[in-house]
């Protein structure tokens, strides 16, 4: 689609949205470019301002929906480490839906690419408990603890993250 600007017969640029038209034709373009001109009232000449493409605005309250689904799985990401949010919450029930929908085979290849461009493990496949704990355990380490100081008995929360530990080790 593209925007187009009139300018009046003072030669102001006029945005009123009687003078924006736009169009993804390129025959409609053409007609609109025909009368630019020709009559009183009429532009003197048209300028193509930008594609709606370029302002990077989405039209389609669907994808739309998605985009803002898919910020709200990003930021989750971003302050838990993955995406296995559990399914109770509004995010874990929607990445929930999606992986589903992979797995059925009814998800689009750019969604999925979507998601792992968030997270590559995105559809969980240890599942979602090993990976809140993995990343649990991760972050744990990461903020400079020591490892060799887990015990089956030690929690993080409410979690026995050195059993789950031990488990993977021994398993």
């Amino acid at each position: 689609m593209i925007i187009v600007s009139s300018m009046d017969t003072a030669g102001h640029q006029a945005f009123a949205a009687a003078q924006v038209a736009s169009t993804g034709s390129p025959e409609a373009l053409a007609a609109l470019l025909s009368v630019v001109g020709k009559g009183p009232g009429e532009p003197p000449f048209l300028t193509v301002i930008c594609t709606y493409d370029s302002l990077g605005m989405i039209w389609d309250k669907h994808y739309a929906a998605w985009r803002a689904r898919l910020t709200a799985a990003a930021d989750y990401h971003q302050a838990h480490g993955h995406l296995a949010a559990p399914a109770t919450t509004p995010i874990g029930a929607w990445l929930a839906e999606q992986r589903h929908l992979a797995t059925r085979g009814q998800f689009l290849p750019s969604r999925a690419a979507d998601l792992a461009a968030i997270d590559p493990h995105w559809q969980l496949p240890h599942g979602a408990d090993w990976h809140r704990k993995y990343h649990l355990l991760r972050a744990h380490l990461a903020a400079g603890r020591d490892a060799a100081a887990l015990t089956r008995d030690t929690l993080l929360g409410p979690v026995k993250i050195g059993s789950w530990l031990h488990r993977q080790l021994t398993g």
